[in-house]
This record gives structure tokens, C-alpha cells and sequence, in this order.
């Protein structure tokens, strides 16, 4: 569930006017308005409570969403001009994350550590503190996920961008750079930025028994298994299929 605290309809309003639909992602000037559209939120609860703020008595409105809005990647098809319809596929990332299985690209023991200059490999897997997650590719060498310098995690076929984290920085050049993403022995995939301050978290801690593992697989899904190799987080990405 997600909390978050209303400020008036004025405010919000102004948020909806500032949204970009063509450039969709998560916005501090826009991520109430996000979260109060998000399409597929089914369930919301309300709480109201007085407290001093500034010196005056302020009521304060407080609402919990379920599933959670703002969620990186999902805002193309979560957050509508009005009067629009989607027309996807919503059950996409629940397939991907529950089809998904460990296959012969899914090496059962720990890889080898890379260095710099050396080709991406398919997976990394988290067996200490942390492990840092170089450029994955795929076995069959079509698909790479990686974080760019504009801080934005794309899931890359070719040249074409077929999934991204919505984490893109509105800076230029991006405050913060470079980026890294960093794999945490507790399950969540996370970026960092220079001086250590999160822009993106996978919200995967504890999900699941260690340890655990991102692979880039052979069908253009990026998957973190736990340890007992079950789907816990996946990209959504959309392969382009060639006629």
C-alpha cells in the first residue's frame, strides 16, 4: 500500500496541468496527481487528523492505495489524458513475473566476478553485502539491461528501448551522475546515485529466500529469482518481432 498526504484540489490540479503524457515518469511536481489517477489502483482508505503546522492548526488527509501507484515503468499505461482508454494488456507483468522460469542460462552456482573491459554476462547474482550490476546480456545477445547516463534503467533490443524505469533525470547535464545499480543481498535491486542517495528501488527486499539472482533471459525479460529460483520482479518489456 502506498501513503500519501493530500494538500488541496487547487494543488493537485496544478500538478495534472504540469504532466507531460508524452514524456511519462515520476515527477516530485506531479506525483500526486500520478497516484490519485493511477488506473490500476482498486483500493483506497482516508484518514483525517488535526496537528499544528507552522504555528496554526492544520487538518491533514492522508490516503493508502492499493496496489500502489508511481510505480517506475508503469506510467505510460497508468496515467491517461483524460477521456482516453488503455487498450493493453494488463495482466503482461503479472505473466511475466509468474511464467518465468530458471532455465540452462541460469547457472545454479555463483558466477565469476567480471572486470572492466569484459563482455556483459547474462546474470549476477548477490552472495555478500552487495553485488554491482554491470550491463546484462542476454545468452543470445539480443537484449541488454543497463543503467544510462541520463539515470534512466532501459532494457535495450538493438538499438530500440522496448523498457525503461521511468527514472530518466529532467537535468542537464543529470545532477548526481554517475549512476550505478547495485544488486542488495536482501533482494532489492537499487540505483544509486554519486553520493549515495536512491533514485530507484525495485522494492523487492526480503521478497523471497536468498540468494538472489537478476538475469537479462533469451526472451527480453530482465528476472530477479530468490533462492529457490522464483520470479520476484520482472522488466515488462516488449520485444520487437520482425514480420
Amino acid at each position: 500500500m502506498m501513503p500519501m498526504v493530500y494538500r488541496s484540489r487547487l494543488d493537485e490540479q496544478k500538478e495534472e496541468a504540469r504532466y507531460d503524457y508524452g514524456k511519462p515518469g515520476l515527477s516530485s511536481n506531479t506525483s500526486h496527481f500520478t497516484a490519485n489517477v493511477w488506473r490500476l489502483t482498486t483500493h483506497v482508505g482516508f484518514g483525517v487528523f488535526r496537528a499544528k503546522y507552522k504555528g496554526e492548526s492544520t487538518m491533514w488527509v492522508v490516503g493508502y492505495f492499493s496496489p500502489r501507484g508511481n510505480q517506475a515503468g508503469d506510467f505510460a499505461r497508468n496515467v491517461l489524458p483524460r477521456g482516453s482508454v488503455y487498450h493493453g494488456d494488463d495482466n503482461m507483468v503479472r505473466r511475466a513475473v509468474d511464467t518465468v522460469s530458471p532455465s540452462g542460462q541460469h547457472p545454479r552456482k555463483a558466477p565469476a566476478g567480471r572486470h572492466a573491459g569484459e563482455a556483459p554476462g547474462a546474470y549476477v547474482r548477490v552472495e555478500t553485502a552487495y553485488a554491482d550490476v554491470k550491463p546484462l546480456r542476454s545468452a543470445n545477445g539480443k537484449f541488454t539491461f543497463q543503467v544510462l547516463p541520463d539515470r534512466n534503467i532501459i532494457v535495450r533490443q538493438a538499438e530500440r528501448v522496448i523498457w525503461n524505469s521511468g527514472s530518466r533525470s529532467a537535468d542537464k547535464p543529470p545532477f548526481g551522475a554517475p549512476f550505478r545499480l547495485v544488486l542488495q543481498k536482501n533482494g532489492d535491486l537499487v540505483g544509486y546515485d554519486s553520493s549515495g542517495r536512491v533514485f530507484w528501488s525495485s522494492e523487492t527486499a526480503k521478497c523471497g529466500p536468498p540468494p538472489y539472482t537478476l538475469t537479462m533471459q533469451d526472451d527480453g525479460q530482465c528476472v530477479l529469482f530468490d533462492g529457490r529460483w522464483k520470479a520476484r520482479w520482472a522488466t515488462d518489456s516488449r520485444p520487437i518481432t520482425r514480420k
